[in-house]
């Protein structure tokens, strides 16, 4: 997947407005969410199709020259990607709001360890919400679409992408995936495990329109980790038992191939990158460690890639680097 693009921010506000009623799912007129199902799917048409002007023809005046602005970006950069056949729908809203211009929410529940809420701006009395997600071998991206009810019919005012999971694990199953490697000691496989968590905590951006029951649990469990790391480890890690005394500078995760979580090992060597025979023969030995330098880390990935550099980057600077792949026992 490309770069994500937030279409259009759900504003929050801090007034409330009173609800006069909200309506779930199934319990939803079957008429209204006909009525909006097919609204989305002109939308998906005109992003999977390369004609905005689909869009364009719902949209609610007031938004249609930012949607303009943001559409063209997004079909360039992955409008293919989203078709009809990869679309789900997750849930779907209807609230009544008596009061405009303030803001509400919309709630799965308070208890479930997945609930979560969507606090969105009121600007007609009658609003719908339908909480979609494309389905991709990496990533699950939410795709929320907010409609109002206009004289002139429901016109789509706001929509948004984000990341909903990863390898289809969203930020709760992640966070409990990291507490069991933390409660087992591993705590660079935990931090790792983190990451996708806080990753996935914000499907709609950072705005803090989605939130999730459990989010202050798995912030607070995120900040104790993470204290943990940096009293545990310092970087850069050198190595002084091996003659080339390479110094490890970052451990972090990435997917390959839609299948599993892989850590990466970036790594300072003072061997030329151009001698990949000894820059292996240098990995072998840093491998050979690595489960002692970082408990766990040979335990719980089945491979391990590496890359070594000439010098540690700064900020988002791209060095040459070399890389290898190594497998464990796990």
């Amino acid at each position: 997947m490309k770069k994500l693009l937030y279409l259009l921010t759900i504003v929050t506000a801090f007034n409330g407005c009173k609800v006069n009623g909200t309506w779930k799912d199934e319990n939803i007129d079957a008429r209204t969410r006909n009525e909006i199902r097919k609204l989305n799917d002109q939308v998906i048409e005109g992003i999977s199709e390369n004609k905005p002007e689909k869009i364009y023809a719902i949209c609610a005046d007031d938004v249609l020259q930012l949607f303009k602005r943001s559409m063209d970006e997004l079909i360039q950069n992955e409008g293919s990607d989203f078709t009809k056949e990869r679309y789900k729908i997750k849930n779907e809203f209807y609230q009544v709001n008596s009061v405009i211009g303030g803001t509400a929410d919309v709630i799965t529940g308070m208890s479930g360890e997945h609930d979560f809420k969507i606090n969105y701006k009121v600007i007609t009395n009658k609003t719908f919400i339908t909480v979609g997600y494309f389905d991709f071998e990496r990533n699950t991206n939410s795709f929320i679409c907010l409609y109002g009810k206009f004289k002139e019919g429901w016109r789509l005012y706001a929509c948004n992408i984000g990341v909903l999971e990863i390898l289809h694990k969203d930020a709760y199953d992640w966070y409990l995936i990291s507490k069991d490697y933390y409660n087992k000691g591993y705590i660079v496989d935990a931090s790792n495990a983190m990451k996708w968590a806080y990753t996935c905590l914000k499907p709609i951006g950072d705005k803090g329109a989605w939130q999730y029951v459990k989010e202050k649990e798995i912030l607070d469990f995120s900040k104790k980790l993470q204290s943990e790391i940096f009293q545990k480890y310092s970087f850069p890690m050198y190595i002084d038992n091996i003659e080339t005394r390479p110094s490890i500078f970052t451990i972090y995760p990435e997917v390959f191939k839609g299948e599993r979580m892989i850590p990466i090992v970036q790594y300072v060597s003072t061997i030329p990158l151009t001698d990949t025979t000894k820059l292996s023969i240098e990995c072998d030995k840093i491998h050979s460690q690595i489960g002692t330098l970082y408990k766990g880390l040979d335990l719980n990935n089945e491979v391990i890639f590496y890359q070594a550099f000439e010098r540690i980057p700064v900020g988002q600077e791209k060095l040459k680097c070399y890389g290898f792949s190594r497998k464990t026992n796990a």
